[in-house]
């Protein structure tokens, strides 16, 4: 088994994104959470929870963004972690379908 951390920053946000595709999550989704994780990647080089939070902290003083998406980054960086770091099999949600 690969180690994550010897993938390079591409090859990790696409096995991120083959996790959430698994997890059918959907494509707007996947295109947020995927974009969450490449600014991390890109502004830290090797996250820890505290370069972690002083990302978020950045984002919440300096860029001035809202609640909402600081709320979405953890989501998406927490989902990172959970998966690939840790290890953690996923289990894919049921599809919902819409009633006639």
């Amino acid at each position: 088994m690969v180690n994550i951390k010897e993938l390079t920053h591409k090859e990790q946000i696409k096995k991120f994104e083959n996790s959430l595709f698994f997890r059918n999550y959907s494509g707007r989704t996947i295109k947020a959470y995927k974009g969450h994780v490449r600014r991390l990647l890109e502004k830290t080089i090797n996250p820890t929870p505290e370069s972690t939070y002083q990302y978020l902290l950045a984002m919440s003083k300096v860029d001035n963004v809202s609640p909402s998406h600081i709320n979405q980054a953890i989501s998406a960086i927490k989902l990172f972690d959970k998966n690939l770091i840790t290890k953690i099999p996923a289990r894919p949600k049921k599809r919902k379908l819409l009633s006639n």
